[in-house]
C-alpha cells in the first residue's frame, strides 16, 4: 500500500469514529511511528485547508488519535436512541422504509456505540410490524411537501375507508402525523367554501396531479395547523367548542396530556376540573375510551351527543344474536 492509500485509510477510520492507536496502526502497515506522525499531520493540514470544524485530537491515556466533530455536535448516542425508539413506536412506515430510516439515524452513532446497541436494534427491527395498508409513505409525503412549498393546488385520487374512489381538488396547507398515519391537511375548493380543512390519509391517496395556483388561494395560506392540533383527537377536525371537564386524580396526568391547551379551574379531592377547546367529533370518539375517569360538565349539548352515542353502543350489545 502506498503513502496516499495509507493516509486515506487512516482518515477513513477516523471518520468512522475510531480511536486509532499509533503503535497498532504503525505495526499493521509496517511503518515507523515517525511516518505515522507525518500521516496525522497531513490529515490535520488538509482539514485546515478546507476550513473543516473537525480536528484530529490525541488521547494521552489511550495513546491514540481520534477525529472530533465527526458527527453533529448536538446529537449523541443518547439522542439517537431516543429518535430510533420514537420512530419504531409510531409504526407508521412499511418495514423497508422504517429499516432505512433507522439505519440513517443510526449512522450518527460512533463505531463503539453501534457495537453496544446493535443487538437491541436488530431485535427491535425483527419484531417490527408496519401498518396494515403496506403502502410506501416516505416518497409520497415528500412530493406533497414540495406542493406545500410551491403553494400548488392539486387534484387527488382518494380511496375512502369504504373503498370508494373519489376525486378532489384541494389546496394543501400542512402535513401531520397521528395514531400510526400521516395526513395531508387541505382545503377543498369544489362546491361551497369550507371553514375547516379536510384530513386525507396519505396512504389512501392513490395519485395526484398539480394544478395552476389561483389568486384567491391566498387566504388559505393563513391557516395554521398548530392552532387546532391541541384540540384534535383521532384527526377528526370540524366544529370546535369549549368544554368544561372533570377527571379523576389518578387519571389527571394522562388526561391533561391529551389537552395541551387546558386551563385548570379547580382542584378537588377526587379529581380536577378544567376547560379546553375540543373538536367535537374526535372528542366524542375519544371520550368513551376513558371510562368513568372523565366527565363532561358543560356544555349540555355535548353531554346529550355523548349520551346518544353511548345508548347506540349499548343497544348493539342488547340486540339478540
Amino acid at each position: 500500500m502506498n503513502h496516499a492509500e495509507r493516509v486515506l485509510t487512516l482518515y477513513w477510520r477516523l471518520l468512522q469514529g475510531e480511536h486509532v492507536h499509533k503503535v497498532n496502526f504503525s505495526t499493521e502497515f509496517q511503518i515507523t511511528e515517525r511516518s505515522f506522525a507525518r500521516d496525522i499531520q497531513a490529515i490535520r493540514y488538509m482539514l485546515a485547508e478546507v476550513h473543516s470544524p473537525a480536528r484530529v485530537c490525541f488521547d494521552k491515556m489511550a495513546d491514540s488519535y481520534y477525529l472530533s466533530d465527526t458527527r453533529l455536535s448536538y446529537i449523541d448516542g443518547m439522542d439517537v436512541m431516543v429518535l430510533i425508539k420514537l420512530l419504531l413506536g409510531t409504526r407508521a412506515l412499511r418495514k423497508d422504509e422504517m429499516t432505512h430510516l433507522v439505519h440513517v439515524v443510526g449512522s450518527f452513532l460512533s463505531a463503539h456505540e453501534k457495537k453496544g446497541v446493535s443487538s437491541v436494534l436488530s431485535d427491535a427491527m425483527e419484531q417490527y410490524e408496519g401498518p396494515v395498508h403496506k403502502k410506501a409513505i416516505v416518497k409520497m409525503q415528500w412530493d406533497l411537501t414540495q406542493c406545500l412549498i410551491k403553494r400548488c393546488r392539486i387534484r387527488i385520487q382518494y380511496q375512502t375507508y369504504k373503498g370508494e374512489c373519489l376525486e378532489r381538488v384541494v389546496i394543501p396547507v400542512d402535513l401531520a402525523f397521528s395514531e400510526c398515519y400521516f395526513y395531508l391537511i387541505a382545503f377543498r375548493v369544489q362546491g361551497k367554501p369550507y371553514a375547516y380543512p379536510a384530513f386525507f390519509r396519505i396512504d389512501r391517496i392513490q395519485s395526484f396531479s398539480i394544478l395552476p395556483s389561483v389568486p384567491d388561494d391566498a387566504p388559505y395560506w393563513q391557516f395554521r395547523f398548530s392552532k387546532i392540533a391541541p384540540s384534535l383527537h383521532f384527526m377528526f377536525g370540524g366544529e370546535q367548542t369549549e368544554a368544561t371537564l372533570w377527571c379523576s386524580t389518578w387519571a389527571k396526568e394522562a388526561v391533561l396530556d391529551n389537552f395541551p391547551n387546558h386551563q385548570i379551574v379547580e382542584y378537588a379531592k377526587d379529581g380536577v376540573i378544567f376547560t379546553t377547546n375540543v373538536c367535537i367529533e374526535g372528542f366524542l370518539r375519544w371520550l368513551p375510551t376513558q371510562g368513568t375517569e372523565i366527565k363532561i360538565l358543560s356544555p349540555n349539548f355535548l353531554q346529550e351527543l355523548l349520551k346518544k352515542r353511548l345508548e347506540a353502543m349499548i343497544g348493539m350489545y342488547l340486540q339478540k344474536g
